[in-house]
């Protein structure tokens, strides 16, 4: 069977309506899914492993602009920082790489 967009696209819509979470930003909520990836795997080189809480991927096109790094979004009357954005190779999902509201905003020692 070939590639195509329809069948890419249909089957993010039925990821995202098996577990649908409301991603709020910029006035605008759109509908995405969300994910756990294991601490090892993520932020590592940028040193916020420990506050890595979760991931959502939405259809990069749901958004008006999409949220990029130190962005918040909320999510269930939560807000969460964007700690890293990717986009997939076909520029169709966005996985959001969620962590606490105020995680990456400041320099660990820097109150101390």
């Amino acid at each position: 069977m070939a590639f195509s967009t329809e069948q890419l696209d249909a089957d993010i819509l039925a990821m995202l309506d098996d577990l649908p979470v409301d991603v709020w930003f910029d006035g605008r909520v759109v509908t995405g899914s969300r994910s756990t990836l294991r601490r090892d795997d993520v932020l590592a080189d940028e040193g916020l492993q420990s506050v890595y809480r979760f991931s959502i991927y939405v259809r990069a096109g749901d958004f008006r602009t999409a949220p990029t790094v130190k962005d918040t979004v909320e999510i269930d009357a939560v807000t969460y920082r964007v700690l890293r954005a990717e986009i997939d190779a076909a520029s169709t999902l966005l996985r959001l790489d969620l962590g606490e509201e105020y995680a990456g905003t400041y320099a660990p020692g820097m109150f101390a």
